[in-house]
């Protein structure tokens, strides 16, 4: 493969683009730059490595999250030289041209076409966090399963609680905690979340009316959670039996999303609203990341002598639905895309930890159902680590 550097043919143009020194290897190409045909490799200016090279040796070896974190830092700093290359080659070329010098067409549109996608990947690694959004039927438990990996009640939950808009939880700038209206830079109190997100708040009536689709911005402090602290965004939902304007939300609020979490009810089967939403982000998206959690298994220790053929039952629907319906996943897979929680009882144990409350919820087989949960939570951040991996290929 020959090397050269481009601006060594231009001293005059050098002078004026000396901040810049790109680096370029292409086949087939000839000293004086007659032979503009090939394909484009960028070198990293300080360390002389091409990117790919400069991408792996940057790459952590720290716990799933933080390499995630770490790793869309480190891609989209390299998203950002890319284009300051690009843009000065594209200019350098300009130059060229204005010198009565001679760029074949081709290579022209070639570097154009560079810079459009360099500033497509560089926009989308922009968003330097990683989005889950949670979806399911009203009432089955989505914030109360966000409030559990939170180790907190941040989200108002409970009985009778329904959310009626999109809540999207991330860490605070200023570890202050404080909720934004999507349309609107002016601060509130994080006490007025219990109005403005629930649907029954009888003081909602004095509040500007909000759509299903509206977004409300819930910041809390980054040290108070691990997720949080490594640039996780949690987005909870309207219950996807409200609306069948699915397409809306999709494209509002799920295009970006890098997982999906659907909270089922263990006393009920899968509805045909929670089937067809998914089969839209499917359609939307290519092999969305979904986890299916089956909450309020709980409820099964009143049910001893036939817990495992209702466990059977629905591990057998929710398998079929990931493998054969949505096709997101192999038949392997799909066993850690499944759990059977009760996330009341791990937000109790977690509070209890945490000296908030004296008292846990707890029934027959709790254990279990722990462990189901902190299950979920590994297999989470490792499919975290596999799109980091697949983000650094």
């Amino acid at each position: 493969m020959f090397m050269f550097y481009v601006f060594r043919e231009y001293p005059q143009i050098i002078n004026r683009h000396s901040s810049t020194f790109v680096k370029i290897d292409r086949r087939n190409i000839s000293p004086s730059g007659s032979d503009m045909s090939g394909v484009l490799a960028m070198h990293h200016p300080a360390t002389g490595r091409d990117i790919k090279s400069d991408m792996n040796y940057r790459r952590s070896t720290g716990e799933p999250l933080k390499r995630f974190a770490e790793a869309k830092t480190s891609i989209g700093d390299i998203y950002n030289q890319l284009e300051t290359y690009v843009t000065d080659l594209l200019l350098f070329y300009n130059e060229i041209l204005n010198d009565n010098g001679n760029v074949p067409n081709e290579q022209m549109q070639e570097v154009a076409r560079f810079k459009d996608s360099v500033k497509t990947i560089r926009d989308m690694f922009m968003r330097d966090t990683m989005k889950v959004v949670f979806f399911g039927r009203t009432s089955n438990g989505k914030s109360s399963v966000i409030n559990a990996m939170l180790h907190a009640k941040v989200l108002p939950q409970g009985m009778g609680h329904t959310t009626c808009c999109f809540l999207q939880v991330e860490g605070s700038p200023d570890d202050q905690k404080f909720v934004l209206n999507e349309d609107s830079s002016e601060r509130m109190d994080i006490e007025q979340l219990q109005k403005l997100g629930h649907a029954m708040s009888d003081s909602n009536v004095s509040l500007s009316a909000m759509g299903q689709d509206s977004l409300l911005h819930v910041f809390y402090p980054k040290s108070a959670s691990r997720l949080l602290e490594n640039d996780v965004v949690i987005v909870d939902s309207p219950g996807v039996d409200l609306s069948p304007q699915f397409d809306s939300w999709i494209d509002k609020h799920c295009m970006d999303a890098d997982v999906f979490v659907l909270v089922c009810n263990a006393e009920s089967t899968l509805t045909q609203a929670e089937k067809s939403f998914f089969h839209r982000v499917s359609s939307k998206l290519s092999r969305p990341n979904i986890f299916i959690l089956n909450n309020r298994w709980d409820a099964s220790a009143t049910e001893v002598e036939n817990m495992q053929q209702i466990r059977e039952q629905h591990m057998t629907r929710f398998r079929q639905f990931l493998v054969n319906e949505l096709k997101v996943c192999s038949e392997a897979e799909a066993a850690n895309r499944i759990f059977f929680i009760s996330a009341r009882e791990m937000l109790d144990v977690r509070l209890k930890e945490r000296g908030v409350i004296r008292h846990a919820y707890q029934v027959e087989g709790h254990q279990y159902r722990a462990m189901q949960f902190c299950n979920f939570e590994t297999q989470f951040e490792v499919g975290i680590d596999v799109i980091r991996k697949r983000l650094t290929v």
